[in-house]
């Protein structure tokens, strides 16, 4: 410490003296030591040896700011350096003309701030999305208001067993029907459909062409609302009586107003070309049409004629076997894709494991999701 006091008092000395040895002109005094290359490597003790410092004993005096010293001294004196002082007053702080005033610190346009920063948009997931509300929906339809159920798995058993059923056809229209009244052929019929449109890749149709005990409506809690026996009265377009449901891929068409000649209307060459329009327009979509029994409405037989195929809907302990029979020779055995057994006990149908274990996983897996 006390060689650089020295120092820099032998470095205060000679500046008073080149002070008092300057011209009255205001002339430079002694010619200055030589400058090294601007980019060179300086260290301290040359930095010392530049500035004609040696070791003496004088008094201490104020630190000088080397580094801008030494930067002075490597950029010529030309551009915006031309206006800097030379001599004593080289250690002064710069005085810049008003139209070289530093601004003040502003942001940058090019970065803004980060309360200036737009929100990241949420990353996309499907698994978090809120499911939609069904409103409205009868708690009959299980497939949407109980998904973990066992029947509800039932349902969607039969789908995979109608749209993949292997070597032949999947079916682009089925109607569905039973011998008699009662034996819960549009409950099936709902829910069939719905779990066709919860499908990634189909698309449903669900029509009611039971224009004299109409239900299914109720089912999904539409009112009376103009339908099928509308458009064949030639009263409204079909695209204008096709109403949306809360599934995207899921279209229901209404019976309608009770007309006082269903079966003439359903009998109509209207009626056989809406069946194939409806049913050739989408590649994806599958029709679900729901009928009255055939044993007691004549115009099912005739719409059993132009669909792809016929599921009869029997009840357990209820439905009779020559009913069966008769309803199979009269429409015909190949377009018949299956039965479906309702009113079932599954104790009595071997259904014990399902039952025991179906009850925990089913339900497990609900309570995980809620």
């Amino acid at each position: 410490m006390g060689t650089i006091s020295k120092a820099l008092n032998k470095y205060r000395g000679q500046r008073k003296s080149e002070a008092d040895e300057r011209k009255p002109d205001g002339s430079a005094g002694p010619e200055r030591p030589p400058m090294r290359e601007a980019g060179a490597p300086v260290s301290v003790g040359a930095a010392l040896s530049d500035a004609g410092t040696e070791t003496d004993g004088s008094d201490p005096a104020p630190l000088v700011d080397l580094g801008e010293t030494l930067r002075r001294r490597a950029r010529p004196a030309t551009g915006t350096d031309a206006h800097l002082p030379a001599g004593p007053d080289a250690g002064a702080p710069p005085h810049f003309p008003p139209a070289l005033k530093p601004l003040p610190p502003q942001e940058s346009p090019q970065m803004p701030s980060e309360a200036a920063l737009p929100a990241e948009p949420a990353a996309e997931n499907r698994a978090s999305e809120i499911p939609p509300t069904y409103e409205g929906f009868d708690a009959k339809l299980v497939v949407v208001t109980q998904p973990y159920s066992f029947e509800a798995e039932q349902f969607k058993l039969l789908r995979s067993s109608l749209l993949f059923p292997g070597n032949v056809r999947a079916p682009r229209s089925i109607l569905v029907t039973s011998t008699e009244p009662g034996e819960g052929k549009t409950l099936v019929s709902a829910n069939l459909a719905i779990s066709i449109a919860l499908n990634l890749d189909r698309h449903v149709l669900l029509v009611d062409c039971d224009l004299r005990r109409p239900y299914l409506h109720k089912l999904f809690g539409f009112g009376d609302h103009p339908g099928l026996s509308e458009y064949l009265s030639g009263c409204c377009s079909i695209e204008s009586l096709l109403l949306k449901t809360p599934l995207d891929r899921f279209s229901f068409l209404t019976a309608g107003k009770i007309p006082v000649n269903p079966a003439e209307l359903l009998n109509s060459d209207k009626m056989f070309g809406l069946m194939n329009e409806v049913r050739d327009r989408y590649a994806d979509r599958v029709v679900i049409i729901d009928s009255p029994p055939p044993m007691l409405a004549s115009e099912s037989n005739a719409l059993a004629r132009v669909v792809d195929g016929v599921l009869l809907v029997i009840k357990y302990r209820s439905t009779k076997r020559e009913d069966v029979a008769e309803l199979v020779e009269k429409i015909g055995k190949d377009k018949f894709l299956g039965t479906v057994m309702n009113f079932t006990e599954k104790q009595a149908l071997g259904y014990y494991r399902a039952k025991k274990y179906g009850y925990k996983y089913y339900h497990q897996a609900e309570k995980q999701l809620k």
